[in-house]
């Protein structure tokens, strides 16, 4: 079941022109709007023989899903191209206009305008380069130091015990918890990330080469319209959701532990410099 803020990624190699790009994308986020349509039709029938009218319109697969699209475009000089710090730059240089005038096209396009908050193109003049799924990455765990502090606070909640089973039967409480919140869900991110092919989030490194490269040339474009702002923005609504759907567990800490937790760090930080000066003293 997916979230209701999705990544949507594309590999975009060298060799695909911009037209039979752009009918990729449209064709196969066509077929993955109907699923979602799909998915959506079949949940609100089965709550509606449940009598579960409630459920129907809480429940996330009502909502539109929030979709921002990333794609990762490879393309490294020629082979029979001497490879220099200045071809690099002048090959990258046009890269960039073809990768922003496809972002144009996008932001055009009736069929993705519509649907999508945003595009964000990564330039990659290496193989083993992927700027834009870094992007990725960024967005998925954007949050995770909250969402981890909120797993830690689920077993003292009492809100939390109650869902778990752990308050005994005779024990009441007058709070209204959703039943329909799993807390498990507590440390997963609210953001989930959809490909054409898994070997896409793989890159096109046959050797799966873990090193870092060295003098690469990257870069990335992001395409924003209605006042959805980028792909930061995106990722903070998406955390911003979370936040919503959890905080009737309990879980969530206040300003207070916000400040506690910089206090501490402040402090850690302190003591390293103190004993830093004692041993250079």
């Amino acid at each position: 079941r997916l979230p209701s803020h999705i990544v949507v990624y594309f590999l975009w190699r060298k060799d695909i022109s911009s037209h039979l790009f752009l009918d990729l994308i449209e064709s196969s986020m066509g077929k993955f709007f109907q699923s979602l349509e799909l998915a959506h039709n079949e949940n609100t029938e089965k709550n509606l023989l449940e009598n579960s009218y409630k459920e129907t319109l809480t429940d996330e697969s009502a909502v539109s899903k929030h979709i921002h699209l990333v794609v990762d475009r490879i393309s490294p000089l020629d082979e029979d191209t001497e490879r220099t710090k200045e071809a690099d730059e002048r090959h990258h240089a046009e890269e960039v206009k073809v990768v922003e005038n496809f972002s144009r096209i996008v932001a055009k396009s009736r069929v993705l305008r519509s649907r999508l908050d945003g595009v964000t193109i990564g330039l990659s003049s290496d193989i083993r380069g992927a700027p834009a799924l870094e992007t990725v990455l960024n967005m998925v765990t954007f949050g995770a130091r909250e969402r981890r502090r909120a797993m830690q606070r689920q077993q003292r909640s009492p809100l939390a015990k109650k869902i778990f089973g752990i308050t005994k039967p005779n024990e009441s409480s007058s709070d209204e918890v959703d039943e329909k919140i799993d807390p498990t869900s507590i440390l997963m991110s609210p953001v989930g990330v959809v490909g054409l092919q898994p070997a896409d989030l793989l890159g096109l490194d046959k050797e799966r080469e873990a090193d870092a490269v060295q003098d690469i040339v990257q870069s990335k474009t992001c395409a924003e319209w209605n006042g959805n702002g980028d792909h930061g923005s995106f990722s903070r609504r998406a955390h911003e959701a979370w936040k919503l759907k959890h905080r009737p567990l309990g879980v969530l800490g206040g300003d207070k532990d916000e400040q506690d937790e910089n206090l501490s760090t402040l402090m850690i930080i302190a003591l390293i410099f103190i004993m830093l000066a004692w041993f250079l003293h």
